[in-house]
């Protein structure tokens, strides 16, 4: 079983992907899964960069105003890491018990 990230992850998405692995128990399949979700990290961070060193709009030859590029890679790499989170199925517990304190 793969327990250090993967070299060409991010230091975020190395940290996350470390964070994932010593909280829960993953078959092999799952991380799998959790590298793709680390990869979508890094291209997210990527847009989201260039989209905030060039602006989020462009004016194209004609003089009208075009979405950047980056903007549909930020968007379609949310929606694919947070398919691939769900895909993981992680149990997430609550902090502290839900309703009243023990004692009342």
């Amino acid at each position: 079983m793969i327990k250090k990230p993967p070299k060409f992850l991010s230091t975020k998405s190395k940290e996350f992907f470390k964070n994932v692995i010593n909280e829960y128990a993953l078959e092999d399949h799952h991380i799998k899964i959790l590298i793709l979700a680390c990869e979508c990290l890094d291209q997210i961070e990527i847009a989201r960069l260039k989209i905030e060193k060039e602006g989020s709009y462009y004016i194209n030859r004609f003089d009208e105003p075009r979405p950047h590029p980056a903007l549909k890679e930020f968007k379609d790499n949310k929606l694919i890491f947070t398919r691939l989170i769900k895909q993981l199925d992680l149990e997430i517990e609550p902090r502290r018990e839900v309703g009243r304190p023990p004692g009342y």
